[in-house]
């Protein structure tokens, strides 16, 4: 599972605030990114551990830093 959408740092605090996923990992969960864009949880059938992926193909549109979060079992 991969968490897509615009930034969850609505409040700007970085990296000295944990982000909701941060703190518990709900897969069902969503969560208000920038611009109020729904972020959610997606799955990523593509996804093979050991493999390099190229994130920039799951975020064609995200051109700045950004923070992916990936979720496996």
């Amino acid at each position: 599972m991969v968490l897509r959408g615009p930034s969850i740092n609505t409040d700007r605090a970085g990296s000295t605030s944990p982000n909701p996923p941060e703190k518990k990992v709900d897969l069902k969960a969503s969560y208000e990114g920038k611009g109020g864009a729904k972020v959610e949880w997606k799955e990523f059938a593509d996804f093979q551990l050991g493999k390099l992926v190229d994130l920039q193909k799951l975020f064609p549109k995200v051109r700045t830093s950004a923070v992916v979060y990936l979720y496996t079992v």
